[in-house]
């Protein structure tokens, strides 16, 4: 969304987040009485809600292929990663297992 710079929708969403956050707060905890099980179904629930807020009215299916994972893609990810994971001997002390 930020890349796209759509400010306002996640602006929006933010607000969104927090009111519906809220919401299942009191929903969970007050109605409920789940306890801390309410509280972190509750903020569960309010991500959940920003995530299909987003979804629906920015369109993102549109920005997505489900077509598999491209193997060579991963290999050279995989290259990248190896070409920069320092070895042993440059960790710092308390890098270090």
């Amino acid at each position: 969304m930020r890349s796209r710079q759509w400010n306002k929708l996640v602006a929006v969403d933010g607000v969104l987040c927090t009111v519906a956050t809220m919401a299942f707060y009191v929903l969970y905890l007050v109605g409920f009485k789940w306890g801390a099980n309410g509280y972190l179904l509750a903020i569960i629930s309010g991500d959940l809600t920003s995530v299909l807020f987003l979804l629906f009215t920015g369109k993102l299916w549109n920005y997505v292929e489900l077509k598999g994972i491209n193997k060579k893609a991963v290999a050279a990810d995989a290259q990248l990663l190896a070409a920069h994971d320092p070895g042993a001997d440059q960790l710092l002390d308390h890098q270090c297992v």
